[in-house]
């Protein structure tokens, strides 16, 4: 199967976060369940096939907490047979953060089952620290290949209690799920429906220790206590890049992902891996190039085209490599270009019949003329200003997958909030009496 591979987009700031994004994925499978893909963070894999990631990553490998830490002496990985994790460690510097992005997966038409999970943990280094309320673990559910993520889980301490006159500020603690050490015997479970993407995230709290010594493990939350798994369901959502925040706050705190895992009844497959998209005006008219990285179960892919990014028509099928590992150059001619401005795409089509678009991409031909202003700043960090040529006009604002997220009616110089849209890549066209013209905008 395939699809097109996106790209997890962070940025820092003053609270740095840890961001993991990743396809999908339960742990324990459900009657039914295959093991489809894993991401063990080991330097080899096990029998299913492993899924890539890229990003700045702590792997640690063989770390424990300190004889005084709490939970005492827990791991900071999950495995019996390894001893690499991605561990999220607060030196001390403020609040910490790290991204990993792992690619997306196509779940087979028809399956059942389809789900995500990985092993959580949330350690300590001294006996006094723990998840509070500034912490914690957020899962983000993607079904348009990274465009748009809808938070759908939450694991927080949301704790500042002191402990007496001691003055501790106590948080939660607990191990990995099959951790011999405090095991966080609780799953955190939630499930992504593709036709309500909006729904309310759910959010779970583990309890703070019933008994708190005075100085030792006073933070200390086991078994019971503790979300040591994280699990999410996913229906009606055939594409999914699923990404995971950390959040952590005080120095000395340790919070663990292990053992990223894919389950599905059908067998699913890692995209085809595009890597180039492009057009632009030729001798012949207008050129459509392409590149992928690898390719699995790809039967064909269609050149469509469009003059108003919404309706679309194919104008040739170019047949695909089927599967393969190695880098494939594919290119089209369009020698009867429309005047003036085209949005352009890649249909791709698997085997199966699955299939998945491409991001578009807008094409002004030669015989329309040359550039024309346009809407400034851009980048923009939210505001931009219309150009003076423009007369009474209408905008649409189209995302990489030409879908309208913003529009309305405008004359030149106004000034056009887009603070409501994601960072990004976005297509802003404006017709008038004079006609269209559409720029590429860059959402800060």
């Amino acid at each position: 199967m395939s699809h097109f591979a996106s790209l997890l987009q962070s940025s820092g700031s003053l609270a740095r976060l840890a961001v993991l994004s990743l396809l999908a994925l339960p742990l324990l499978p459900a009657h039914g369940q295959v093991l489809q893909f894993e991401q063990n963070l080991e330097s080899t894999v096990g029998p299913v096939p492993a899924i890539a990631y890229s990003g700045t990553v702590s792997l640690t490998a063989g770390n424990t907490t300190s004889s005084s830490g709490s939970p005492n002496n827990a791991k900071y990985y999950a495995e019996t047979t390894g001893s690499y994790a991605w561990n999220l460690v607060n030196s001390g510097t403020g609040i910490t953060s790290q991204s990993m992005v792992l690619r997306n997966v196509r779940f087979a038409t028809g399956s059942t089952g389809n789900s995500i999970c990985f092993l959580l943990t949330a350690l300590s280094n001294n006996p006094n620290n723990g998840m509070k309320a500034a912490d914690n673990v957020q899962v983000e559910i993607s079904p348009d290949y990274g465009t748009t993520y809808y938070p759908v889980l939450t694991v927080t301490g949301n704790h500042n209690a002191t402990n007496g006159s001691n003055g501790f500020s106590n948080g939660v603690v607990w191990g990995y799920q099959d951790n011999a050490i405090a095991p966080g015997s609780l799953t955190a479970t939630t499930t992504f429906d593709g036709t309500n993407p909006s729904a309310p995230a759910t959010t779970y709290v583990p309890a703070l220790a019933t008994t708190i010594s005075a100085n030792t493990n006073n933070s200390n939350v086991t078994g019971a206590g503790g979300y040591g798994k994280v699990s999410i369901a996913i229906t009606n959502a055939p594409n999914v890049v699923m990404r995971v925040t950390m959040t952590n706050s005080v120095s000395q705190q340790v919070w663990g992902i292990d053992n990223v895992q894919v389950f599905s009844s059908g067998p699913s497959a890692l995209p085809v891996e595009l890597s180039r998209f492009a057009a632009a005006p030729s001798a012949a008219g207008v050129g459509v190039q392409w590149a992928t990285a690898s390719e699995k179960n790809s039967a064909w892919f269609e050149v469509q085209r469009s003059a108003d990014g919404a309706t679309y028509a194919t104008l040739g099928k170019i047949a695909a490599q089927g599967s393969s590992s190695t880098a494939r150059e594919y290119s089209y001619a369009d020698t009867r270009p429309l005047a003036g401005m085209a949005y352009y795409r890649l249909h791709q089509v698997d085997l199966d019949g699955s299939s998945a678009f491409s991001p578009v991409v807008l094409v002004r031909s030669r015989a329309s003329g040359g550039e024309t202003e346009g809407a400034y700043p851009n980048p923009t960090t939210g505001v931009v200003q219309l150009p003076a040529s423009l007369g009474t006009a209408t905008y649409r604002v189209l995302d990489a997958v030409g879908r309208v997220r913003q529009q309305g009616a405008a004359t030149g110089n106004a000034r056009l909030d887009l603070n409501a849209l994601p960072a990004g890549t976005f297509l802003l066209e404006l017709t008038d009496a004079s006609g269209r013209r559409t720029q590429r905008l860059v959402r800060e």
